[in-house]
């Protein structure tokens, strides 16, 4: 919803996305929630380029 600036995305940011999901991380056998992190870096940066 962030990435399309949907309507329904309320208050909602990257950073707090970020927030939620570090704070969440836990163990990560796979590395998925490792990966979930370094995808919203990427998608922060190219927010920062709009």
């Amino acid at each position: 919803m962030i990435l399309r600036d949907s309507e329904f995305k309320g208050n909602a940011e990257i950073k707090s996305v970020r927030k939620l999901a570090k704070s969440s991380k836990g163990e990560d056998e796979f590395g998925y929630r490792a990966e979930f992190l370094n995808l919203l870096d990427r998608v922060e940066v190219l927010l920062s380029d709009r």
